[in-house]
């Protein structure tokens, strides 16, 4: 089932993401605009009614995936019922943002999302231990990078289900160069070669990341509602939060279809070295 967006026809997601508030505390920022204020209790039930019973019929995919951002300490109180509710509405698979040093308590998810930019910020994945599959997300911004073996260190210690590395989106601070993120990755291949955790790079095309191109993963499309983009008007995260974009070579790349560019931005302000199509000796096992 496809729908038509200012970039042209997209699959539709069945994922939904909702941000119930307008906190920031150290989560990773994807461009997406900062709400006015925060949803009301049943202001989130009326959405994931929206995008799950009401989107069953003919035309129309209903969401089975839900994510959770932007909450607080002050919500949990409420998140168990609510994650009662969607999976009765037909929700599979429920994961929660989680900002650093929170514990979701007694929040029966299926994933949580912790971000870690420093050594200091790993043990909150400890608060998660409950929970089917955790994964750990580390920005590649500058600070990060110089600072990555002894993140990366630490994160093999905590063994987190998965660890994705992600070149940072517009309008989040300037990414840090290419060339610097192929070498701080080439260091944790290298210590991670034998018992680390599974782990991919998001954000930078195969291309150009060298002899980690196998590990460049997509980011799924997920409709994205906040206090100011509700039902009707909700966004997708792909292309109206972020916007990807490749050149013209790239429609001879072995990997066209399993690689989404580089955020357009990015391209645009010459932060990424050209991209270059790779031939079908080049696409990695």
């Amino acid at each position: 089932m496809l729908t038509f967006t200012s970039s042209g026809i997209v699959p539709v997601p069945t994922t939904l993401q909702i941000r119930l508030g307008p906190l920031a505390d150290g989560r990773v920022r994807a461009g997406a605009p900062v709400p006015a204020r925060a949803l009301t209790d049943a202001e989130v039930a009326d959405n994931v009614h929206a995008f799950t019973e009401r989107r069953r019929g003919p035309r129309t995919a209903p969401c089975t995936a839900l994510v959770l951002s932007g909450w607080s300490a002050a919500r949990l109180t409420t998140l168990p019922g609510l994650v009662a509710q969607a999976r009765r509405w037909g929700v599979t698979h429920l994961t929660l943002h989680a900002p650093v040093g929170s514990d979701g308590g007694t929040v029966e998810v299926d994933a949580a999302v912790v971000p870690v930019r420093r050594v200091e910020d790993v043990p909150a994945l400890a608060c998660w231990r409950g929970v089917a599959h955790t994964t750990a997300v580390v920005p590649l911004e500058p600070d990060v990078v110089r600072r990555l073996d002894r993140v990366a260190s630490t994160l093999a210690a905590a063994c987190p289900d998965r660890v994705v590395f992600t070149w940072p989106f517009p309008p989040a601070g300037r990414p840090a160069p290419v060339h610097e993120v192929v070498t701080a990755l080439d260091a944790v291949a290298a210590a991670w070669q034998e018992g680390g955790p599974s782990w991919q790079v998001k954000g930078l095309p195969p291309c150009l990341l060298g002899a980690h191109a196998g590990r460049a993963g997509r980011s799924r499309n997920r409709w994205y509602v906040d206090a100011d983009h509700q039902g009707a008007n909700a966004l997708l995260f792909f292309p109206d939060v972020v916007r990807f974009r490749k050149v013209d070579g790239c429609r001879f790349c072995a990997m066209d279809g399993a690689c989404d560019g580089v955020a357009a931005a990015w391209l645009d302000q010459g932060r990424t070295p050209p991209l270059q199509p790779l031939g079908p000796g080049q696409v990695p096992a």
